[in-house]
Formats: structure tokens, C-alpha cells, sequence
């Protein structure tokens, strides 16, 4: 079973429209530990804290493109019924609380987040302000990736940033691709950091199924990758008709060393 990133609480990857939207619902179950997933009663051993969705009902929960972060706020603050489980004491409770407050728990490993009580949290901070802050990633990324004895590591490279959603297939799929297209043709250095080993102030904050994409060419100018990329990410749907890889990610040329 494959897991979304970033959570302290093992999230399958079953619930990414949930995580996405901040929206869980009835009859969705997620297990403190990983092996919990497994056949029972082996899954059981060691099994701290089981949370099961009772309320909202079951809805189709897809998203149209672009709607991810506006839904995901009005989501945030919404109400969830949900039974928690802790077996080490054999409990069953029911509580009555936030998406908010439940998508933080996953996230902090902390069933104390559950209770209403408080200021509300704060929504994480999502994926369009990670794109807009990837020139702070520059150093921490080039810096990892020149490291060691790849090919022209002190030579002159481009470096390709993007912000990457673990809990969006899309963008997944999207990240995947660009490195195959690149692959293909150039020699390329890979890594990928969560905001916290870009080096980004405030890390903490943000969404934590983001990561950063880190693609190095050694020895290439950044108009041979941008041209590379047109193929595949130009939609034709710019007003102004022209490819901008500025929306996609952030690509810049670095000197030799």
C-alpha cells in the first residue's frame, strides 16, 4: 500500500481526493501505524489510534481543475463526525469536530488536535504559494545537487524547480513526465526536498504532501530545457498565445563553480 508524504499519521494514497479537498467522509478510516493496514488480527499489534469518518455523507468529492485550493479552505472549518479508537485502552470515542482539526491531526500525529477547543488552526499553506517561493529553493537545491562526482558537477548546468502536490495524481504525473522527457535526451542530476530541506523560512507551514522538484542538466543553457519542455507542457491556452514555463516551474541557468 502506498502512503500521501508528509503525514505523521500513515495516509493511503486511497484518500488523496480527501486530502486534497479537506474533505473526509463517511466510512473513511485512517490507522496511526502503517502495518494496521495489513490482515488483522497481525495489523492490530502495536496499534495505537484508529479514526472512522461517520459524518459528512459520501459524495463524489472531485475537483475541477483549478478549484483545489478554494475548495480545500471552505472544507477547513466544516464539520466531521468521526469515532476515535485508541486500543491500547480499548475506547471507543465519538467526537464532533473540524476537517480542519482532523486533517491536523494526520499531519501532527496528535488525536489532542480532535478537540474544539481553542483558536482554530490554520490552513497549511497550498502548492501556488510553494511555485511562487521556489527562487528561495536555489541554493539549498543547487548546493545538494552539485555535491559529489556527477557528471560536470562544477561545470556550467540549468536547474528546473517545480512545486509538487504528493496528494494530487495530476501533479504527480506531471512531475514524472517532465523528468522522463528530460531524461531522454540530456545527462541529469535529480533530488527532491520538502520545504524545510529547500531551506524555505516558515517551512512548517505549509500543506505537508508538497514537495520541491529538483531537476540539474550539467553543461546545458536553460533554452535547450525550456525547448525541451514546450512539447510537453504547452496547452495552447495562454491569452497570449505564447508557452510560459514560468507557470509550470522556475528554470535557471547556473555558472561554473
Amino acid at each position: 500500500m502506498e502512503f500521501i508524504e508528509g503525514f505523521a499519521w500513515p495516509v493511503p494514497r486511497a484518500l488523496a481526493g480527501a486530502v486534497s479537498a479537506c474533505r473526509f467522509e463517511q466510512g473513511d478510516t485512517v490507522y496511526s501505524e502503517s502495518g494496521a493496514y495489513g490482515v488483522w488480527p497481525g495489523g492490530r499489534e502495536g496499534l495505537g489510534f484508529a479514526v472512522q469518518v461517520l459524518d459528512p455523507p459520501k459524495s463524489a468529492r472531485a475537483l475541477a481543475p483549478g478549484s483545489e485550493g478554494s475548495r480545500f479552505e471552505a472544507n477547513w472549518n466544516s464539520a466531521v463526525e468521526l469515532e476515535l479508537t485508541e486500543f491500547g485502552r480499548d475506547r471507543v470515542e465519538r467526537w464532533v469536530t473540524t476537517q480542519g482539526r482532523l486533517f491536523c491531526c494526520l499531519w501532527r500525529g496528535d488525536e489532542a488536535q480532535l478537540e474544539a477547543r481553542g483558536e482554530a488552526p490554520e490552513p497549511p499553506l497550498p502548492q501556488r504559494e510553494l511555485h511562487r517561493r521556489l527562487e528561495e529553493a536555489l541554493p539549498a537545491a543547487l548546493a545538494r545537487l552539485r555535491t559529489g562526482r556527477g557528471q560536470g558537477a562544477r561545470g556550467p548546468a540549468s536547474l528546473y524547480l517545480a512545486a509538487v502536490d504528493d496528494a494530487n495524481e495530476a501533479a504527480r504525473s506531471k512531475a514524472k513526465a517532465v523528468q522522463a522527457v528530460l531524461e531522454a535526451q540530456f545527462s541529469l542530476k535529480t533530488e527532491r526536498f520538502s520545504p524545510a530541506l529547500a531551506g524555505l523560512a516558515g517551512a512548517e507551514a505549509f500543506h505537508p504532501a508538497l514537495w520541491v522538484q529538483a531537476l540539474l542538466v550539467p553543461g546545458e543553457a536553460p533554452g535547450a530545457i525550456e525547448e525541451r519542455l514546450r512539447g510537453l507542457l504547452y496547452g495552447g491556452a495562454s491569452e497570449s498565445g505564447r508557452f510560459a514555463l514560468a507557470r509550470h516551474g522556475l528554470l535557471s541557468e547556473c555558472p561554473a563553480r
